[in-house]
């Protein structure tokens, strides 16, 4: 079936990928190119290196029957836009989508790696990967999951689309602070939050994922979500976001339950309530078996620590004999064998030995809540944190573990005194942008390389207006940065200086559940 006007590829797309003259055979295809999408998608997936098991060859929760019923709902999906909303998503619509990514992926390298996948061919790529991700996109923000069970995929219509028909624009997620975020190796994930309109305030159920390569967002289930919430954790096990604790209201609201959600299957399951008083702003880590908590505050004061093994859905006590002072607004990371925390309670702790040691405060930088802490693989840098309400320090400290030292970061060039700045590691720098410091937010950022004790700012241009409370994420080739102001994100790629803008022809999700 040819359209009117239509190039030579989309005319040839609309009649040999959709004719739908055999479905079994277009079927057939699909899945075949699914499952070179799903090998290529695990091989980018993040499996942290102190897991107790190596990462598997295949993704176990992507067998061939697992792909298939994955394919058919996406069919279903289509279907039910077409027969819901009337929504037809046709080759020329699909093409203008395809050229779209192409200009605005935020992982140009890798989007060349999927192309190389589906092996070059464009019919391939947009019956496969275009056509796909724009359905799932627009169902995840306004279709009914229940309503596909009723749904025959060979229901789909191919009608002819008068040249100028367009897609409404898609929903992202609506803006947020104290929101967690992971990067998954393939999505950043944001899910929660807090966001204050003129008329209420709301502890969001909310998430979604962002694709860089697609340049896309898509929401997560609320089907066995955990409550709305916000100042609560979140850590990635390889597999799936665990997420804990937090606030559903500023009065008595503190939560003690979270849930595990698995982008490839879409779904969440809970965990088991924690064997302690709930708490929110508190910190956690993976070990590689074990989601480890410590601190935050608690109806009754402020709290110790647990560990949630998610294979067997039990917690256990965290020793305190030689613990530190429980606290809130400190920092923690994981070495590969121990977490290491800092900012009040500084010391570091050993699951294999329940066992704690202090962190010697010999030319250690000031202890101060807030501070903006990463891994490096080696070391652990600390830099800024919180001296009043309104004002960040301007110090920080390379801690090398193995000999229980400090080194001081540098001062010249460096960034003025903040806190609530969005940072990430980038493989080899500490990427700052922002924050709160001297009474105000903050519009610059720098990037500190460690190896030389070295500061070098962030370019201007095009970047992120003042701002606190953003999430930040390192995807391999650049820094994307989301939440608070920054409605629609935007991304920073060192290697060339550059910001740029992330989707913006969008509708802001409404649904502050």
């Amino acid at each position: 079936m040819l359209l009117l006007g239509a190039t030579g590829a989309v005319a040839n797309l609309q009649q040999t990928s959709w004719g739908l003259k055999d479905p079994d055979s277009y079927l057939q295809s699909r899945l075949v190119c699914e499952q070179k999408l799903v090998d290529l998608r695990w091989s980018f997936q993040h499996w942290p290196a102190h897991n107790r098991h190596p990462k598997p060859t295949h993704n176990p929760t992507a067998s061939a029957a697992q792909i298939r019923a994955a394919v058919l709902r996406n069919l279903k999906q289509e279907v039910y836009l077409q027969q819901q909303k009337s929504w037809y998503f046709s080759a020329a619509v699909v093409q203008a989508e395809w050229q779209r990514i192409q200009a605005a992926s935020q992982m140009p390298k890798r989007l060349q790696q999927y192309m190389a996948a589906l092996g070059h061919d464009e019919q391939q790529i947009l019956a496969c990967l275009v056509r796909p991700a724009l359905v799932a996109q627009h169902f995840s923000a306004v279709g009914d999951p229940d309503a596909l069970l009723g749904l025959d995929w060979r229901q789909l219509q191919r009608h002819p689309i008068q040249q100028g028909s367009t897609l409404p624009a898609p929903r992202i997620p609506s803006p947020r602070t104290r929101h967690t975020t992971i990067w998954d190796g393939n999505h950043m994930i944001i899910w929660g939050g807090y966001w204050q309109d003129f008329f209420d305030q709301y502890a969001l159920r909310s998430g979604a994922l962002y694709d860089p390569v697609l340049d896309q967002w898509q929401f997560t289930s609320s089907a066995n979500a955990p409550e709305g919430r916000f100042q609560h954790s979140a850590v990635w096990t390889g597999q799936e976001m665990i997420v804990w604790g937090g606030l559903n209201d500023f009065v008595h609201g503190e939560l003690n339950s979270g849930g595990r959600y698995n982008p490839t299957t879409g779904m969440w399951q809970a965990t088991a309530s924690g064997i302690s008083e709930p708490r929110y702003l508190h910190t956690a880590v993976w070990s590689g078996t074990e989601m480890i908590i410590w601190g935050g505050y608690l109806p009754s004061g402020q709290g110790d620590g647990q560990a949630y093994d998610p294979s067997s859905n039990q917690w256990r006590d965290l020793s305190l004999l030689n613990a530190p002072t429980p606290n809130a607004g400190h920092a923690a990371i994981w070495t590969g064998s121990e977490m290491l925390l800092w900012g009040g309670g500084n010391a570091r702790y050993k699951p294999d030995l329940d066992q704690w040691t202090a962190i010697t405060g010999v030319n250690a930088p000031a202890g101060h809540a807030y501070p903006h802490m990463v891994w490096t693989g080696s070391f652990m840098v600390v830099w800024g944190g919180r001296l009043s309400s309104t004002t960040g320090i301007d110090t920080g400290g390379i801690y090398v573990a193995s000999h229980d030292a400090w080194i001081s970061t540098s001062q010249d060039q460096a960034l003025s005194g903040r806190y609530a700045a969005a940072h990430t590691w980038t493989g080899s720098e500490l990427f700052l942008w922002g924050g709160v410091g001297d009474g105000q937010l903050m519009s610059d950022g720098s990037l500190f390389n460690p190896n030389n004790n070295s500061w070098h700012a962030v370019a201007a241009d095009n970047a992120p207006p003042p701002s606190q409370g953003l999430s930040a994420v390192w995807t391999g080739e650049r820094v994307v940065v989301w939440g608070a102001a920054i409605r629609d994100g935007q991304s920073y790629d060192p290697s060339t200086d550059q910001w740029h803008d992330m989707y913006g022809n969008f509708i802001f999700d409404a649904d502050f559940e």
